[in-house]
């Protein structure tokens, strides 16, 4: 009982003093138990490892006994050198305070986490959530065809990249570029037959060319941009192939990505940055219009207890006019309830176990590409007709709290839906639609702060907040772009303070 109790928490070391459990009389006595049957271990544990597992405020503690008010009690940077173990009086100081266990086969649980979850991220408390009702689940239908793994050999190699994954991270932390080089080699040399497991691997390849290109390795960082592909991967190997002056090979790069763009992002780089290598080339080149939007400006009193969001808001509050903090999550929302038993529909391995909050592939282009006949369809009906948005109203009511990636219930409610559903048309609502569905992993960030409707010119628009010093980021470029593309009104609003 006390070693399936440990192996569903967070672990693997545990203090035995944080442990109680009302059905488990002698704690220390079944740890003694487990640990002479190889379940548990209590010797050879890390000293960095026992430090992780301490809270900030004893750490703070036992530090201040040693270094006095040379440590600040909320300067991450001081917790940093703690757990770096450069003062060992602190560390032998925090590890007499308590007994500590280590589980034993933890890569085994890790593995059964992953046959059911598919990944390592989720854990068995996502069973307790839903019992006591802090989370309810979409309840899709789980087919054994669309099982994840039909094979052993599958999840061994999802729980090879995995690995790697970490080694990556830590070989990178290091700056050990040998290191990386090894794990990359390692990591194209595993036969890979599914397709979410190649995406993993190019992912792997992704991040280890970023690494090299940073490094100054730009040859082999374009090896391993070639091996990846996914956004940005063409993007980088341009910018790196025009850092090495290999501006014919750029632009050939460039124009591939022109021809089949991954997303929004990719043609609206490869449409800028053509220009920069044709004038390194000297060749002739049409200039891009300079961005332009409507701009006003406002002056307000600075308070640091408040964003400058909501700063923003209690200014228009003042004068009569509605308004949102909506940025992502509004948009996010409506589109995650419009498109919801399209998100859910059973389809081949994106549905293997009953806590995924969408589809395996909600986020890469197979999304749109497995189902855009049917998102076409629903486009189309937001298009031509008003009854939708009762539709999604109603929805919202039905699935209320349901788990769904893009819907965000504590941050969208009821209230700012039927304010927004009644305000913007239904063709505005249709295109933005569209263009969220094309990417949805692109469409997940750079949407306005503020959703502002004024009673009296009987106008709503969107509005991005800037403060001092602050620029408007490629993504909101290009949606703004595309708000002034489809008529949809919008505003850039330069917060000043008095």
């Amino acid at each position: 009982m006390l070693y399936v109790r440990l192996i569903s928490r967070k672990g693997p070391i545990f203090r035995i003093s944080k442990l109680n459990y009302p059905e488990i009389a002698e704690i220390e006595k079944c740890a003694g138990e487990l640990v002479k049957c190889g379940l548990l271990e209590n010797e050879d544990i890390d000293e960095l490892d026992l430090i992780s597992v301490f809270t900030k405020k004893e750490i703070y503690s036992v530090a201040k006994a040693h270094l006095g008010n040379t440590i600040k009690s909320n300067d991450p940077r001081d917790l940093l050198v703690l757990k770096s173990l450069e003062n060992q009086n602190v560390v032998a100081d925090l590890i007499k305070m308590d007994h500590f266990l280590w589980t034993s086969y933890i890569c085994e649980n890790e593995f059964f986490h992953l046959l059911f979850f598919g990944n390592l991220e989720q854990s068995l408390s996502d069973f307790i959530l839903e019992d006591i009702g802090v989370l309810k689940y979409e309840p899709y239908e789980i087919r054994t065809e669309d099982r994840l793994f039909k094979t052993r050999v599958v999840a061994d190699r999802l729980y090879d990249l995995i690995g790697y994954q970490y080694e990556l991270w830590e070989a990178r932390e290091m700056e050990d570029t040998s290191l990386v080089l090894s794990i990359l080699k390692a990591v194209n040399q595993l036969s890979l037959t599914k397709a979410h497991l190649k995406t993993k691997r190019a992912k792997l390849n992704l991040r280890g060319a970023e690494y090299l290109e940073k490094m100054g390795e730009h040859k082999k960082a374009i090896k391993y941009y070639k091996l990846s592909l996914v956004p940005p991967a063409s993007e980088r190997m341009v910018r790196t192939l025009f850092k090495m002056e290999d501006y014919k090979q750029a632009l050939r790069t460039c124009e591939g990505i022109e021809k089949s763009p991954l997303n929004y992002s990719e043609v609206e780089f490869a449409t800028k940055f053509k220009q920069k290598i044709l004038k390194e080339l000297d060749r002739p080149f049409e200039k891009i219009e300079i961005f332009q939007c409507p701009i006003s400006e406002i002056k307000i009193a600075k308070n640091p207890q408040k964003k400058i969001e909501q700063l923003a808001l209690d200014y228009f509050s003042k004068k009569k006019v509605k308004g949102i903090y909506s940025e992502n999550y509004l948009w996010l929302s409506l589109f995650g309830l419009c498109f919801w038993d399209i998100i859910f529909k059973p389809m081949d391995q994106v549905f293997f176990h009953p806590f995924q909050r969408g589809p395996k592939d909600l986020f890469w282009p197979e999304f749109h590409l497995r189902r855009g006949s049917e998102i076409k369809k629903r486009i189309d009906s937001v298009r031509s007709r008003e009854s939708w948005k009762e539709e999604l109203l109603q929805t919202y009511r039905e699935k209320k709290w349901t788990a769904n990636y893009l819907v965000s219930w504590k941050k969208v409610g009821l209230t700012e839906l039927k304010l927004v559903l009644s305000k913007v048309k239904s063709s505005q609502f249709a295109a933005i639609f569209e263009a969220m569905a094309f990417d949805l992993r692109d469409a997940k960030s750079g949407f306005p702060d503020l959703f502002l409707y004024d009673p009296k010119l009987k106008q709503y628009k969107l509005c991005e907040v800037k403060g001092p010093g602050d620029t408007l980021r490629p993504g909101q470029k290009r949606w703004i772009r595309f708000f002034q593309t489809n008529q949809i009104p919008f505003e850039l609003l330069k917060v000043t303070y008095l």
